[in-house]
């Protein structure tokens, strides 16, 4: 072995060599050696010397600056070790070398530069989290900066490892039909936070050691009936384990979920070049595999963030929840729906379905009513060719081929009717408005709240209401009464004849 793991442990079938140091000052080192182990001795003897004297001086420091005061000089070691001071400083951290002629602290020192720069392994490696926090906050001249930054390096890793096998055990009791037991993950934090030094626990918000206290005495066990509730303790405890700052645990407000693949607009956008009958067996392919009914399905993810974001999905999807999609726009909704892939889950694209219709409702149903009130359709035409040519190929699909010729026909005829077309600025307004709808989509309105059918794909679908207007033109004598005219009436959303 090299490195303090080789002082701290001996080779096998050798006598293990006892290095515990004390945390605080006054307590005595215990070294026991075999005679064959001098050289070791020595070299485990000196560092824990140097260690001793840290505790030494790690005592004096706490006891006069108080816990308000470690928290300032954590803050201003730690900066100096990674922060703007120490990158500043690079050069002579790396060429700092001990005030001694001892060649066991010079290779010591070398090797801590060496594991800061990708060099070599850490020499601290192994020691635990008080003798690591001693030499790294000590700042009484035994240590080199680098040696310091060594040990402050392999603390962060430890916490780190700790943190994420923490977690990892609360995640296999979840899936393992044990629930999601808060209350022991807080006695489990609250233990760890207690068991580091002082100058540690001092970089911690003041409220942690008291919202674990709390979380230890009143959690609750999150189980397979409360899945949303479990999966929004474990996304908490996943931030937690995943930060590598003294944040403290984040709270379920700030564990919020938000994991989400990203809709795949290129690939739908390169539709375009398939012909037109591959596109639509494609597009009845996907609208086939839509589920009938609620299926709480989840993705195939261990990221409870991803599991909470599923959850949500259903909720809305079926009548309950906010929206886990209205940050998206329209054609990214639309990619969700109809990715068949196992991406999202089918209750995910039955969401993408819901909030579909809730952008369109928002864009459509003032235009509607406007031009139903005057008689004046031409913002309705000119909304509705634009929106159609920028719809995603498949989702063309629901619409009849001669469909933009339809409306180019009715908005000619309206314009005939008005003495004009629109102009520019009115043009102009409504595209503003269309975008704004599309990339900025409210909420369900809250009287709609628990009506199933808002999951419908063909509840309030926009396309109707155009082809009643196109019915309605016919029969003013405005457009060929073609088969073809009344089509999209027949065909919803979701490809289900009504």
């Amino acid at each position: 072995m090299t490195g303090i793991q080789g002082y701290v442990s001996s080779q096998s079938n050798s006598t293990v060599t006892d290095v515990s140091i004390a945390a605080s000052a006054g307590k005595s080192l215990n070294v026991h050696a075999s005679n064959s182990q001098v050289s070791t001795f020595a070299t485990v003897s000196s560092l824990a010397q140097q260690i001793s004297d840290a505790a030494t001086r790690a005592a004096a420091r706490d006891a006069k600056i108080g816990s308000s005061g470690l928290a300032a000089a954590a803050t201003s070691i730690v900066d100096k070790l990674t922060g703007l001071s120490y990158q500043a400083n690079k050069v002579a951290n790396d060429a700092e070398v001990p005030n001694t002629d001892d060649p066991t602290l010079l290779a010591r020192a070398k090797q801590a530069t060496d594991s800061i720069n990708g060099k070599g392994a850490n020499p601290f490696a192994g020691l635990s989290r008080d003798q690591l926090a001693l030499i790294a906050y000590d700042e009484g001249g035994s240590f080199t900066v680098n040696e310091r930054k060594a040990a402050l390096d392999e603390a962060q890793n430890q916490e780190s490892q700790w943190r994420q096998q923490t977690f990892a055990k609360a995640m296999s009791a979840y899936k393992g039909g044990e629930g999601a037991n808060s209350r022991e993950a807080g006695k489990q934090l609250l233990d760890h936070l207690k068991s580091l030094s002082p100058i540690e626990q001092a970089q911690y918000p003041q409220s942690y050691a008291v919202q674990l206290q709390v979380m230890a005495e009143s959690g609750a066990t999150y189980s397979a009936a409360s899945p949303l509730d479990a999966l929004k303790f474990l996304s908490q405890l996943n931030k937690w384990a995943t930060t590598p700052e003294v944040d403290g645990l984040p709270s379920v407000a700030t564990a919020d979920v938000g994991v989400l693949p990203k809709p795949d607009l290129a690939k739908f956008e390169a539709d375009a070049s398939l012909p037109s009958n591959e596109l639509m067996a494609k597009y009845e392919k996907a609208v086939r595999s839509l589920p009938s009914m609620k299926s709480a399905d989840l993705p195939r993810s261990n990221d409870p963030d991803r599991l909470a974001q599923a959850l949500k999905a259903t909720d809305y999807a079926w009548g309950n929840g906010p929206s886990p999609f209205a940050s998206l726009t329209r054609n990214e909704v639309v990619a969700i729906y109809y990715d068949d892939s196992g991406t999202y889950t089918r209750d995910e694209r039955m969401a993408a379905v819901k909030q579909l219709n809730e952008i369109d409702r928002n864009l459509w149903d003032g235009l509607t009513t406007r031009a139903a009130n005057t008689g004046d359709w031409r913002e309705v035409n000119e909304m509705g060719l634009k929106n159609y040519d920028d719809l995603l190929p498949i989702e063309k699909m629901r619409y009849p081929a001669n469909y933009k010729m339809q409306l180019q026909q009715l908005l000619a005829y309206d314009n005939a009717k008005a003495g004009g077309a629109l102009s520019k600025e009115q043009k102009k307004t409504l595209l503003e408005m269309m975008d704004a709808l599309n990339r900025h989509q409210p909420e369900t309105a809250p009287d709609s709240k628990g009506k199933s059918d808002d999951a419908r794909p063909w509840n309030d679908s926009w396309s109707l209401k155009l082809a009643d207007l196109v019915r309605h033109a016919i029969s003013r004598g405005a457009v060929s009464s073609s088969p073809s005219a009344v089509n999209a009436s027949s065909v919803d959303m979701a490809g289900t004849d009504s």
